[in-house]
């Protein structure tokens, strides 16, 4: 599946607009106090990688059950609490028929 940040995709002609599709994630990881911050800053950036790849599979979930095969306009929100390690991501586009 075409999942893009763009409002088409080359080489490709969109025939239908299916509608928004969106998914959220949540992720954390506990740390502890005890680690230094380059440990730290590592946990959070896999957690953050972690988010997102779940997100983007959820949103291709969906798509493919309204029967499309790609999705244009993606745009990716999030939020971190470094305090906790929680990060909420959600990811939004438009599924869409292309050929």
């Amino acid at each position: 599946m075409i999942v893009t940040t763009t409002a088409s995709v080359e080489g490709y002609k969109i025939i239908e607009y299916k509608g928004l599709v969106s998914a959220s994630t949540v992720h954390s990881k506990v740390t502890s106090f005890m680690y230094r911050v380059e440990k730290f800053l590592e946990s959070m950036e896999d957690n953050i990688d972690e988010a997102k790849q779940d997100a983007l599979e959820k949103l291709q979930v969906k798509t493919q059950a309204i029967n499309a095969n790609a999705i244009v306009g993606v745009t990716i929100d999030m939020k971190t609490d470094t305090n906790t390690g929680y990060i909420l991501l959600s990811v939004t586009g438009t599924a869409v028929t292309i050929i």
